[in-house]
């Protein structure tokens, strides 16, 4: 039996415990999502674990009023967090073939499963702080955005897209806490506008506002 674990809307993209991605279109007269039904038009394979985390970039961008049609699904970059211990960046552009139509790139770096993920960077004010220090051949895209990962092993991380680098790793201070209770179950950046801070959830029942840099 399969469970559905997360969804981000950019068409539909949703995430079950198969360890697949899977983009699906609603088909309704309006172009909104309503419970019309759906149909999947493509499936993303290549993690060793069950996905715990989507989030779609530049979603926003996607439904500017709910009866505006979705962004292409020929032309979506998605982010998914995995128990196998990485985040990938998935891109379904036609102009991709073979392996690089799927997954693009891999982040390594936590000892535990990926619990949640969310992009920091939507917004230019965010993106434009700290953009001299990398000199990539990535899209605009990539070159702007950073991304936060929460973990079981008790850590976030702070991730730039475009270079694939760890910028800084934000941990439970209290010892005090078993490992198990600082297990980060959530994470939630907040607009760029009100500063550069993300929100983490953890086992222990608490929450934490983390600045990023």
């Amino acid at each position: 039996q399969n469970y559905m674990s997360t969804f981000a809307v950019c068409n539909l993209l949703t995430s079950i415990y198969d360890i697949f991605i899977k983009i699906a279109e609603a088909y309704d007269e309006r172009y909104d999502i309503v419970e019309t039904g759906a149909w999947c038009k493509e499936s993303f394979s290549g993690h060793k674990a069950c996905i715990s985390s989507v989030v779609a970039l530049h979603q926003r961008k996607a439904f500017p009023d709910k009866y505006s049609a979705p962004a292409s699904s020929e032309n979506i970059r998605f982010l998914t967090g995995s128990w196998d211990r990485t985040v990938r960046l998935w891109d379904t552009s036609s102009s991709l073939t073979g392996k690089w139509k799927k997954c693009i790139k891999k982040f390594k770096g936590h000892k535990g499963p990926v619990t949640s993920i969310d992009v920091l960077g939507h917004n230019e004010g965010y993106a434009n702080l700290h953009r001299e220090q990398y000199d990539t051949n990535q899209s605009e895209e990539d070159y702007n955005l950073f991304f936060v990962s929460g973990s079981n092993d008790g850590t976030c991380k702070l991730w730039h897209l475009g270079s694939g680098e760890c910028l800084r790793t934000y941990e439970h201070e209290l010892s005090a806490v078993s490992s198990k209770e600082r297990c980060v179950t959530s994470v939630a950046c907040l607009d760029p506008g009100v500063g550069t801070m993300f929100v983490a959830g953890y086992r222990d029942h608490t929450a934490r506002l983390w600045d990023t840099w």
